[in-house]
């Protein structure tokens, strides 16, 4: 096992545990599938995770929202979605947080909401929202907006 190079936590190792466990479950349901293509449609998606607090970060997880390919007629290359998610952390972590000075993350939840525009078959373009609440009452919400483009060779 190695630390994720995502996760900013220099030199804290990751050692390995027996007796650790965790279980999660994901789902996904078509609500509605093009008559024309069925491999375009959209529905609901969620997502649920547990883990023993004692060696894992997350304690709990939930998330849950609707995407899929836009309903709008003559958009169905354009794909949405939004979501929600709500995450407990783990109270093993908080002294390897203190130990940075970051303090305890806590427990938090947030949602996000994008849409994909198939400007041509080649470029696509992404205005996305996002909403974080933190536990921490120190700490505001944080509201985060953004837009990507994508050019497809």
């Amino acid at each position: 096992l190695a630390q994720d190079p995502r996760i900013i936590l220099p030199t804290v190792p990751v050692a390995s545990q027996s007796g650790s466990w965790s279980l999660y479950w994901n789902g996904a349901q078509y609500l509605h599938v093009d008559d024309k293509d069925p491999s375009k449609g959209w529905g609901l998606f969620a997502r649920a995770a547990v883990a023993d607090y004692e060696t894992n970060p997350i304690r709990y997880f939930l998330s849950a929202g609707i995407g899929g390919n836009s309903m709008i007629p003559g958009r169905q290359s354009d794909t949405f979605g939004i979501g929600w998610y709500l995450g407990y952390t783990s109270s093993a972590i908080d002294s390897v947080l203190t130990s940075f000075f970051l303090g305890k993350i806590g427990d938090s939840q947030g949602v996000e909401a994008y849409y994909n525009v198939a400007v041509t078959p080649w470029l696509r373009i992404t205005p996305d929202l996002q909403v974080i609440i933190p536990e921490r009452k120190a700490i505001d919400t944080a509201v985060v907006t953004g837009i990507r483009g994508q050019i497809i060779f």
